[in-house]
């Protein structure tokens, strides 16, 4: 059945009205058109940032048939390294017969000294390497899973953990745990090591990598306060600058004030400068942040973010890139109808 005349004109007015309104001074349809889009971009250290991450090495644990260690659920043999006999007769410990040996090292050691274990060892087939610390009545444990055909070699495993940033006082004991089929183990050392805090996130001079905070997963570069970094981009006509900053589980460092500072700058100075506190194990784990770009179109700019602390700080910064504004309309209202009749 066909529309009433008036009715058709009196929808079509309206529909033409909404879609005017809906794209501001752009016409729906307008030749040029487009969507918003989203670049993303890698931050890279500044060029007088240091080219690696530091670590030192606090102390070696080496085994001693001289000061043997307390092993449970196997047979321990001490015996002398060939590759160590004439710098003074260094020795292995060897386990056989083992059902998830467990090996007690007493201290004391300073637990503020370190945040990573590194241990030079053969493990056999095992699912999972444990170490527990003994520090002011608690055990703080750390764990890493090992792929078998990892532990059926001698190797060097490290563990890195936020968990040892709690080690801030004495530490008593260290025991070693190892889960899985373990009929040999040898242990050569274990060092206990201090590294940068920024180790403990993807190099920035590499690829992002993915960094997980509460199982919230983001693509992320570490920025701390020895290793500030930087993109270089051309400003949109109509766009903005988008990042996260994740708020970590606290690590060793002076965090007390600590923040994030974003300094944009231009060909002919300094445009913006903000900065956003670091917080630690507050909800959401990831702040995200949008900054709207008013440089003229096609204009380099430079966004550089650093730590300012009074300590050694770092910080995964996730997903950067430059979300561009499309320039057509917003919204589109669709009107449609089935049935017309003159009386309705």
């Amino acid at each position: 059945m066909l529309a009433h005349p008036r009715l058709l004109g009196t929808l079509l007015a309206a529909l033409v009205g909404l879609l005017c309104a809906c794209g501001g001074s752009e016409e729906a349809g307008q030749d040029g058109s487009r969507p918003s889009r989203f670049l993303s971009l890698d931050p890279k250290p500044i060029p007088s940032a240091p080219d690696a991450v530091v670590a030192r090495r606090y102390q070696r644990l080496s085994p001693s048939p001289d000061r043997p260690w307390d092993v449970n659920r196997a047979r321990a043999k001490y015996v002398p390294l060939e590759e160590s006999a004439e710098a003074g007769g260094e020795y292995s410990l060897r386990l056989v017969q083992n059902e998830h040996p467990t090996i007690l090292i007493p201290g004391p050691f300073d637990g503020s000294a370190f945040n990573s274990v590194a241990l030079k060892v053969r493990l056999g087939r095992p699912r999972e390497l444990v170490l527990q610390f003994l520090s002011e009545g608690e055990w703080v444990r750390t764990s890493r899973e090992i792929e078998p055909r990892l532990g059926e070699q001698l190797r060097i495993i490290e563990l890195d953990s936020p968990e040892l940033s709690r080690l801030e006082g004495e530490v008593e004991h260290l025991r070693v745990s190892i889960l899985g089929e373990t009929q040999y183990v040898r242990l050569d050392w274990i060092d206990l090591i201090e590294k940068s805090c920024g180790s403990f996130f993807p190099d920035p001079a590499s690829a992002p990598a993915m960094v997980g905070i509460q199982e919230d997963l983001r693509r992320s570069v570490g920025v701390s306060t020895e290793r500030p970094v930087a993109v270089h981009f051309e400003a949109p006509e109509r766009g903005s600058l988008h990042f996260a900053i994740g708020h970590a589980p606290r690590w060793r460092g002076e965090w007390q004030g600590a923040s994030v500072r974003l300094v944009l700058t231009g060909p002919h100075g300094e445009l913006a400068r903000h900065e956003y506190p670091i917080e630690t194990g507050t909800e959401p784990p990831w702040q995200a942040v949008r900054l709207p770009l008013a440089a003229p179109r096609g204009q380099t700019l430079e966004a550089r973010w650093e730590i300012v602390a009074d300590g050694e700080v770092a910080c995964p910064l996730a997903e950067v890139g430059v979300l561009t504004e499309g320039t057509g309309p917003r919204h589109v209202l669709l009107i449609t109808s089935d049935t017309h009749r003159s009386d309705h």
